[in-house]
């Protein structure tokens, strides 16, 4: 039952198809059908049967499908349980874990906020000790993504090209003087 996934459902589907068909092809003079030996069933054609029997495939994986989702709900319900009775077993400190596990709630690590604020390329070793005795690393710090540089903006720099053409201090020098 672990892992029954679609797959398996659909080998099951078509295995009760291929019995249907080989049914037909193996007894093609039996295609009536006696009930009880006292009530024949008018003749029944090849398409009825395949699909007869394609529709108990999908009825056996349908209770196969509903036994997995039982079965399931089942152990989760157990582990959530075995959860909790651990975290009150053990220490404070590890039932936060636990019920954070439980809860599927990120925890936040102020450790690397304090190592982003600070510099790792500093001149005193003293401050890169301390730093690792906290927990923290300086290179945790490279793990932040910059911002985007900002939006190149047309506007702004032809407004910064006019001001320097406005401007009086520039001189315009003739080209002997250049040389």
């Amino acid at each position: 039952m672990r892992g029954l996934k679609i797959i398996p459902l659909f080998l099951v589907l078509i295995v009760f198809s291929y019995i249907g068909v080989i049914f037909v092809q193996n007894n093609p003079d039996e295609m009536v059908i006696r009930f009880f030996n006292h009530y024949e069933s008018p003749p029944l054609a090849l398409g009825f049967i395949i699909l007869t029997s394609a529709l108990v495939g999908m009825v056996v994986a349908g209770i196969l499908c509903v036994l997995e989702l039982v079965v399931l709900y089942l152990q989760n319900k157990s582990l959530r349980r075995k959860l909790e009775e651990l975290g009150q077993k053990t220490n404070p400190s590890f039932r936060e874990i636990i019920s954070d596990s439980i809860s599927s709630v990120p925890a936040q690590n102020d450790n690397t906020q304090s190592t982003i604020e600070e510099d790792p390329y500093s001149e005193d070793g003293d401050e890169e000790e301390e730093e690792e005795d906290e927990g923290g690393h300086p290179l945790l710090a490279m793990n932040e993504v910059p911002p985007p540089p900002a939006p190149f903006n047309e506007t702004e720099t032809e407004e910064k090209d006019e001001e320097d053409l406005k401007r009086d201090d520039l001189e315009i020098k003739p080209s002997s003087d250049l040389s």
